[in-house]
């Protein structure tokens, strides 16, 4: 087995890997018209080549002889010197034989090289193998998140290899008060990071969302989960299970 940097031209069989572990781990939790849509927005062929080169996202592929049977796909947040692992698939056929594992460490000692010195992963609460492979792997339940995924709320976990308990809050003044943000979980936008912003110092109380361009709080969301900013041009992208997308 062999293990590295995804190149544009592995992204067909990177959209199949991705098609058969998705329907694979998902289909019993959310249907499988559900994850198809997801899997067709995720990984359009149209947009898997530039994002396998851009360096905001890291792919990284389990090579068994000609055949890519499994990935990581990473956003690096170069400002937070942290990598998210989005995803980590292996194709059904390829699972319980550590590919999962090997993956995984290949995928860090990748994410160091750069420079990311912080690595945390997400995963559906409701996918018990996936929080599994994260806690057997030294990772531990940061934070969790509600999130709406064709027509129902479910629960999303982010699991994180830091042994620090919590986040610490930057307090910030706003025409609302004082509010907290965390700049340590920063979220793609279109033209600086968005970061989760709280009322209370303890994290305990969520406000919504601070603008990391404008340094505002003044932000909409709409029904379909895409926050943008009032006071500039910064949106947040969706990700992952974000109603948007489905």
């Amino acid at each position: 087995m062999e293990f590295r940097e995804a190149e544009p031209g592995d992204g067909g069989e990177i959209r199949s890997v991705a098609h058969a572990s998705l329907h694979a781990s998902y289909d019993d939790i959310l249907g499988d018209d559900t994850v198809e849509r997801a899997f067709e927005n995720w990984y359009d062929p149209d947009d898997l080549a530039s994002d396998i080169e851009s360096e905001e996202l890291a792919f990284v592929v389990a090579e068994n002889g000609d055949d890519v049977v499994g990935f990581a796909h990473v956003h690096v947040r170069d400002d937070q010197h942290e990598g998210r692992i989005q995803w980590l698939h292996v194709h059904p056929d390829h699972r319980g034989r550590g590919v999962g594992s090997h993956l995984l460490e290949h995928t860090l000692d990748v994410l160091h090289a750069r420079g990311v010195e912080h690595v945390s992963g997400e995963v559906l609460a409701d996918n018990v193998t996936g929080n599994e492979f994260y806690r057997d792997h030294g990772f531990s339940l940061r934070d969790q998140y509600t999130v709406q995924v064709g027509g129902r709320y479910v629960a999303e976990n982010v699991y994180d290899d830091s042994d620090v308990e919590g986040a610490d809050l930057e307090p910030v003044e706003t025409p609302e008060g004082t509010m907290y943000v965390d700049r340590t979980d920063a979220h793609r936008g279109k033209v600086a990071p968005w970061y989760p912003v709280y009322r209370s110092e303890d994290g305990t109380r969520r406000y919504g969302w601070f603008c990391g361009a404008c340094e505002s709080v003044d932000n909409a969301m709409d029904a379909m989960g895409r926050v943008e900013c009032n006071g500039c041009e910064n949106a947040r992208k969706p990700t992952r299970w974000d109603a948007a997308y489905l």
